[in-house]
C-alpha cells in the first residue's frame, strides 16, 4: 500500500508540473494503471510456491479501496485549492504555446 500510495503522489506532483490536464489524466488514469502492475505482479509471484493469492488478494484489494477513499476525502475536502497558478500561465495555455 505504501509503495502505491507513494507511486501515486510522485506521478501527481509530476503531473501538476506540466499542466491541468495532465494532472487530471494522471489523476484518472494513474490508478487503473497501479491496479494493472498489482493483477501482473499476483500472476509473476503466483508461479512461487510460497505464494498465496488468496491471501495477497485479501491484503491487496481492501488496502487498495483505503487508499483510493483516502484519496477521494482528499480531493472532497478541497485538497488543491490553495493551487495558484499566475495568469500568464493560463494566457500561455490556452494560446496554445
Amino acid at each position: 500500500m505504501t509503495v502505491n500510495f507513494v507511486a501515486s503522489g510522485i506521478s501527481m506532483s509530476r503531473a501538476a508540473r506540466v499542466s491541468l490536464l495532465a494532472l487530471a489524466a494522471v489523476g484518472l488514469g494513474g490508478w487503473v494503471v497501479r491496479l494493472g502492475v498489482i493483477v501482473a505482479l499476483l500472476f509473476v509471484l503466483d508461479r512461487f510456491d510460497w505464494f498465496s493469492p488468496l491471501a495477497f488478494g485479501l491484503a491487496v484489494v481492501p488496502a487498495t479501496l483505503i487508499l483510493l477513499m483516502f484519496e477521494m476525502r482528499l480531493l472532497a475536502g478541497g485538497l488543491g485549492a490553495e493551487l495558484q497558478l499566475p495568469a500568464e500561465s493560463i494566457r500561455d495555455q490556452g494560446a496554445g504555446r
